[in-house]
Formats: structure tokens, sequence, C-alpha cells
């Protein structure tokens, strides 16, 4: 993260701030765990808010295309930082360009993420 110039990032993740609210979403246990595995990234349509629900899995059946992200109070309630969004929307890429995801489980190394 610190060579892609994303070392505050990265240092704030290793704290006690991880759950900071920018850095959350709520999502279903399906979704959840394709996101989790990088299998599931949100690509930012030019709208402000609005991203493109990409899944490199096959059986995406049922997910919707898009969403848009709102809010009833910005401060109390902050939406996801697109950088972030974008963040692991490039670590997906990368996964699956490197064929670090193998049977729908990403792999790194000897590592196995799920």
């Amino acid at each position: 993260m610190e060579r892609l110039g994303f070392g505050s990032v990265y240092n704030k993740f290793n704290g006690q701030d991880i759950h900071w609210l920018e850095n959350i979403l709520t999502l279903s246990p399906g979704v959840h765990k394709l996101f989790n595995t990088l299998q599931l990234y949100f690509e930012h349509m030019g709208r402000e808010n609005t991203y493109n629900i990409v899944c490199i899995q096959e059986s995406n059946a049922g997910l919707q295309k898009e969403v848009t992200f709102t809010t009833p109070d910005a401060k109390k309630y902050p939406l996801p930082l697109p950088k972030l969004l974008a963040i692991h929307a490039t670590c997906c890429i990368i996964a699956r360009a490197s064929s670090a995801i193998v049977n729908g489980l990403c792999v790194f190394g000897s590592k196995l993420m799920l």
C-alpha cells in the first residue's frame, strides 16, 4: 500500500480505527463473502456516490447492476470513502489478472483468504 502511495490508509487499517464509518459496508452474507474474497467490487460510474457492482464470479445472478450510496446525515453517518472502494477494486482486478483467484477463493502464495 505504501508503494502505491496509500501509506496513510494502510496505517489506519493497522490501528483500532479500522472500524471507522467510512470503511464500513453493510452487505448480505453471500455478497460479503464475494467482497471479502476479492470477487466483487464497486466501480465508480462518474455520478456522485453511484457505482457499478462488478462480480468476477460467473454466478452473479440476483445482484443488481448498480448502487447509489445515500445517508440521512453525512456528518453523523458518512458514506464509504471512494478512495477505499477504488483500492479494493484495484486489488480485485490485480488478483484476477494474476490468477490469484482459484475456484472462487483468493490465494496469495501459501495463504488462503476466506
